[in-house]
């Protein structure tokens, strides 16, 4: 049975930042894939909050005429 070659702290060091990266690489890349579908939701919230907006300033302007 042949010996295991013995790692030192520094390769064991050097093994764990590399994991990291490669996680944060990923995480990044997913990031990334989902930003502009995320930007297009929340310009479709934009406009319809905006819309919403409009309607219930309308309905507010309605009540105060009826209530003169």
């Amino acid at each position: 049975m042949a010996k295991k070659a013995m790692k030192t702290p520094l390769t064991r060091a050097a093994v764990q930042i590399g994991t990291a990266l490669g996680k944060a690489t990923r995480a990044a890349r997913e990031v990334g894939k989902v930003t502009p579908q995320t930007r297009k939701d929340l310009n479709q919230m934009k406009k319809s909050l905006k819309s919403l907006v409009r309607e219930v300033e309308r309905a507010t302007n309605r009540v105060k005429k009826a209530l003169r």
